[in-house]
């Protein structure tokens, strides 16, 4: 029994180790993936728990980043509609080549315009 108690006792230290804590701490940080399991395996899964949770988290998964990326994708889609809706009326013979150009061109200047408000860009 006392030899499955350490059996087990290893299993559980090497799951921690290896897999559960830089798997879900490490990658999301400066730390990265294979500092986090070698100060997890090497230390011990407590102090390798602390080391990623003092690391600083990337930029990708920030909040405000993850926040501004889901509204420059709903932006992107927009114009991307926009821009199948104008296919979809110049085919169907609803606009001619000049209308759907004019139109297309405004599409492009607005979705410029709105990135550059977005991104607190400046032009003199």
């Amino acid at each position: 029994m006392e030899q499955l108690t350490y059996v087990l006792g290893g299993i559980i230290y090497f799951a921690l180790s290896i897999h559960f804590i830089p798997e879900k701490l490490g990658t999301k940080r400066e730390i990265g993936y294979y500092k986090s399991t070698a100060a997890c395996f090497f230390l011990s899964p407590i102090v390798g728990l602390l080391i990623p949770l003092s690391s600083p988290k990337l930029e990708k998964h920030n909040k405000a980043n993850v926040k501004q990326r889901k509204k420059e994708n709903t932006l992107r889609q927009d114009i991307l509609d926009k821009k199948i809706k104008l296919n979809e009326l110049k085919r169907s013979g609803l606009l001619t080549d000049e209308e759907f150009f004019e139109k297309y061109d405004k599409v492009i200047d607005d979705s410029f315009i709105h990135h550059v408000k977005q991104s607190n860009l400046h032009y003199s």
